[in-house]
């Protein structure tokens, strides 16, 4: 399965029920990550990475190459604390090779969640009713760098 043939399958299927635990699965085999929006507050992985991170006012996270997790840009008062202790070095060592996904959330009707990065990837609609809840993206690790 590639990245292209997920994506098309789940475009267009409602929020909550954007992917059947069979197609999860399939992208988990396949090392596919779908990155889709959920709540008003949680940008989340599934497939090959299972993750969910709190995205409620944006930001970025990362797909990092050490043990292919999902981890969140510090806030500032957790940058303050890597500076006080030396170890923002630390921080840009971890996510060196790792790919930066922005996430974005709306504020306007038909304006839901969408993320952009630079990574090849496709992108599926959600929806709610007749608007659009999230432009979601489908990566294959296989095309990433790490």
């Amino acid at each position: 399965m590639t990245k292209e043939t997920l994506a098309a399958m789940i475009d267009g299927r409602e929020y909550l029920n954007e992917i059947t635990g069979i197609e999860e699965a399939l992208a988990a085999a396949n090392g596919l990550i779908v990155v889709l929006g959920r709540s008003d507050d949680i940008c989340e992985m599934l497939g090959a990475i299972n993750d969910e991170v709190g995205a409620d006012h944006g930001g970025s996270v990362f797909l990092s190459p050490v043990g292919r997790r999902v981890i969140e840009f510090p806030d500032r008062d957790e940058l303050d604390v890597l500076r006080k202790f030396g170890l923002e070095g630390a921080w840009s060592d971890f996510i060196a090779g790792a790919i930066k996904i922005d996430v974005s959330r709306g504020g306007q009707v038909g304006s839901g969640w969408s993320y952009k990065t630079t990574q090849r990837h496709a992108t599926f609609q959600v929806m709610e009713g007749p608007e659009v809840y999230c432009t979601g993206i489908v990566i294959d690790l296989k095309e990433c760098a790490f």
